[in-house]
């Protein structure tokens, strides 16, 4: 089965563009209280940490203290809800799109975890930081994933940050999980998607290596469910 034909199975795809929009820079307060910082810090989740040095940027990579994507400040802004004559948006991403295309090959610098098993599953790629607060929110959610999903698919964790890095993040943050999942250095094949924000998740199929989804697994609108990946699944099963 032709992957171009079963879009409208899926029920998964929304218009792809490439690049970054965010709000124009907002002035922090000069005084916060304990509860508006928590506020701002779970609002600023809802964007990737770009990896890239762009004025768009929600979040910079450019060091200015000791954790560079500082959340509380990121500029965040709730679009209206939609009206009964208003479209949903077009779907954003921060990497090159390879959606129904063959997918880059997998070519990691150094394995961290055992090689993983991957012939004849499912792939899901995750490109993260230990500096960026969606991405530390996102190892829970693919270890369940590989928890849930792991007789079918394979979830592998992909940083550009030596090992060390990812201790000292589980000794800081006392709730974020240690990736469960396949462990992996890697710059080659963030290179090769061309990936700009994180965390960027890619799913790839089996039969042809062609990707089935792609993207921000928090974006409004177009979150990476469980219930996506089910479906994902179930049309390998019937092939």
């Amino acid at each position: 089965m032709n992957w171009k034909n079963i879009i409208a199975c899926l029920g998964l795809v929304g218009v792809i563009t490439s690049g970054c929009k965010s709000a124009e820079p907002v002035k922090a307060e000069d005084t916060k209280t304990p509860e508006m910082t928590a506020v701002a810090e779970e609002k600023a989740e809802q964007t990737p940490c770009t990896t890239e040095k762009t004025a768009e940027a929600p979040c910079s990579t450019e060091k200015v203290s000791e954790l560079p994507c500082a959340s509380s400040d990121t500029p965040n802004v709730t679009p209206p809800p939609l009206t009964m004559k208003e479209e949903k948006k077009p779907k954003t991403i921060w990497a090159n799109s390879f959606l129904w295309m063959e997918a880059p090959k997998l070519e990691v610098n150094q394995w961290l975890s055992e090689k993983p098993e991957t012939k004849g599953k499912y792939i899901l790629l995750e490109f993260w930081n230990t500096w960026c607060p969606p991405c530390r929110r996102s190892l829970a959610k693919i270890n369940k994933i590989q928890e849930k999903f792991g007789d079918e698919l394979t979830v592998i964790a992909l940083t550009d940050e030596p090992e060390s890095k990812i201790k000292e993040m589980v000794t800081k943050y006392k709730n974020v999980e240690y990736p469960k999942t396949a462990l992996a250095i890697d710059t080659k094949t963030k290179a090769a998607f061309g990936v700009r924000g994180v965390p960027h998740v890619v799913i790839i199929e089996p039969e042809q290596g062609c990707v089935v989804w792609e993207g921000f697994p928090f974006l409004d609108g177009y979150e990476l469910t469980d219930e996506k990946i089910e479906k994902i699944l179930a049309v390998g099963r019937k092939k």
